[in-house]
């Protein structure tokens, strides 16, 4: 990776996750493999999110104490996700310092990371992040990212979607909220806010395509994990009116899913002679290789921060068929876009012809190289700089 010519030296930063999978999992490897700095980690597992918010600050400062505080000897600058409290992190480290135990030397290593100019990335938030019908909202850890937000010095989202989305909650609970309302600084808060793109790897096509035409069944891909905000239900009314209009399509089904979830049941059922695959990818190589099988990439989402398994579709040859809001007016033309379902259906018999797909793929092929992970790390990078010398 080439370093910035006005650097001689890379920098040493700290990067914390306390939920170090998934999509999390693949920027934290891709910030290590990809940046021209020096990032020392500390993630936590990736189960029970809501216990990860809340105990990891005590978790991380313990492994740290464990550390002697010596993974980075005098790091430069933090990156945090928004599932650390910061204001917890901190005082549990503050509080550190009163132990008797602590020598002179972690003593003055506790005062240095807490002097730390710190970003958070935010692949999502609490305060927007759907709440399942049969969960109670519970405004408790929005407003722990919210603080995080004020303790920190930048915020950093992975689209202008969801950058928006965050301010525009904050400002409605803050107004909500029965006293203390002028004491959040929500415009300091905006200042400091600004978009910095998660990334994807890129799949390409595959190095030998078949020839296909207009009577060949369309291939209708689905990446998104199979759960409320992202409308199953919608795409499986869809599926019934290709059904009804005699549009031919198979189905390759992939996505995160949970033992017994009733919609996959029922469209495995209602659609099993149109199915070519439905499950889990056994391991990247051979999830690339379906998504390269995909002649479309279909969406119906109410909730979408970014759509990185939809950029990795489209990389592979996939044309998106996407709802008209969220991200996807940053990821996809507004060619492929839908205001509702018959539009959805009127684009699809469109992407039947061979040729159109083919011109549509080269131009959404060309938007998503944009991010990259070669180019959204290198501008993570410049960001990160310019916190530094701030």
């Amino acid at each position: 990776m080439p370093k910035n010519p006005h650097r001689t030296e890379p920098l040493q930063g700290i990067v914390i996750d306390p939920y170090g999978g998934g999509s999390h999992r693949a920027f934290l490897d891709a910030l290590k493999k990809q940046s021209s700095h020096n990032w020392s980690e500390y993630t936590g597992t990736p189960r029970h999110w809501k216990w990860r918010m809340r105990s990891y600050p005590l978790e991380l400062v313990q492994a740290q104490r464990r550390d002697g505080f010596t993974e980075i000897a005098e790091p430069q600058g933090m990156l945090v996700t928004s599932m650390l409290d910061l204001p917890a992190y901190r005082g549990f480290l503050a509080s550190s310092m009163s132990d008797h135990r602590i020598t002179e030397t972690e003593r003055k290593r506790i005062h240095w990371l807490l002097k730390l100019p710190t970003a958070i990335y935010f692949h999502e938030n609490q305060l927007t992040y759907p709440v399942s019908p049969h969960a109670k909202t519970d405004t408790h850890y929005g407003y722990t990212n919210v603080l995080s937000g004020i303790a920190a010095t930048e915020l950093w989202f992975n689209s202008k979607h969801h950058l928006n989305d965050f301010l525009a909650a904050a400002t409605n609970l803050i107004r909500r909220m029965p006293d203390s309302k002028k004491t959040h600084d929500l415009a300091a808060l905006e200042n400091k806010s600004r978009v910095l793109h998660p990334g994807f790897q890129w799949v390409g096509k595959p190095t030998s395509e078949s020839e296909k035409s207009v009577a060949d069944p369309l291939r209708i891909g689905w990446v998104a994990r199979w759960e409320y905000d992202k409308r199953p239900d919608l795409f499986q009314q869809l599926l019934r009116t290709l059904m009804a209009e005699n549009i031919r399509f198979q189905l390759i089904l992939l996505g995160q899913r949970q033992p017994n979830c009733e919609i996959i049941e029922q469209i495995e059922q209602e659609f099993s002679d149109q199915i070519i695959y439905s499950g889990h990818a056994h391991g990247e190589k051979d999830f690339h290789q379906w998504l390269r099988k995909m002649d479309v990439v279909v969406s119906t989402a109410d909730h979408e921060f970014f759509g990185i398994g939809i950029c990795e579709a489209i990389s592979a040859g996939a044309v998106p068929v996407l709802p008209h809001k969220l991200a996807y007016p940053e990821i996809a033309p507004e060619t492929q876009l839908y205001r509702n379902q018959n539009e959805a259906v009127r684009l699809l018999m469109q992407l039947r012809d061979t040729r159109e797909r083919t011109e549509a793929s080269e131009v959404c092929m060309r938007k998503v190289k944009n991010f990259t992970f070669q180019k959204t790390i290198a501008s993570l990078d410049t960001a990160f700089e310019k916190m530094l010398s701030g």
